[in-house]
């Protein structure tokens, strides 16, 4: 009896531990850092902001991997005090999916990897003050191209990265993309510059 419960032991030890060898398909990303406008007016009107993000993400393949996000932008008007206003700020919450490639190469710690998605970004702009009489908010507002208060819209980012597994636990990402949204008129477009953690 002992025998069989010592073996039964022994047995169980060894499948834990080979089931801690094998990698999970599952990964969270976190991070954040700078944003960067690049489109026309929004580049005009507004300065470099901030963003920080959160994903998870599923292991189809070896190189391929399907991950959900959410992300969270701030941008701060930059004309304010030309049209004698405050606020203005834009915030952008976006959610969806990226496809996402690691490119084969020996065996380094530092692994490139390219990356495209598309999603739903909901789009919210700060209500001017006035801190000029002789200003008008409705000016303000037209010559920074804003046309609505808030906007659900589509978008699509590409772009890519390198990830450095640092310890079996976790690993570390920087990557730069580039989203475009799909607003009235001339589409929205910034640059997301993002270093963060991945946990396995």
């Amino acid at each position: 009896m002992k025998k069989t419960v010592l073996i039964c032991a022994v047995t169980l030890l060894f499948a834990v531990g080979a089931s801690a060898q094998v990698p999970s398909p599952i990964s969270v990303y976190i991070g954040g850092a700078l944003s960067v406008p690049s489109s026309g007016n929004f580049n005009a009107g507004w300065q470099m902001g901030y963003h920080g993000m959160a994903g998870v993400g599923y292991k189809l393949s070896k190189n391929l991997m399907l991950s959900g996000k959410i992300e969270h932008h701030t941008f701060f008007f930059d004309l304010a005090d030309f049209f004698g206003v405050d606020g203005g700020d834009t915030k952008v919450w976006m959610y969806g999916i990226d496809g996402r490639y690691t490119l084969n190469l020996p065996a380094i710690p530092l692994k490139p990897y390219v990356k495209a998605g598309s999603g739903i970004a909901k789009i919210s702009w700060q209500e001017f003050e006035s801190t000029d009489p002789s200003t008008t908010l409705t000016a303000a507002v037209l010559n920074a191209g804003i046309t609505e208060a808030s906007a659900s819209k589509v978008y699509f980012d590409i772009g890519g990265g390198i990830e450095l597994k640092a310890i079996p636990a976790f690993g570390l990402f920087a990557e730069a993309r580039y989203v475009s949204v799909a607003t009235d008129g001339e589409r929205m477009s910034f640059v997301p510059m993002t270093i963060g953690l991945k946990f396995f």
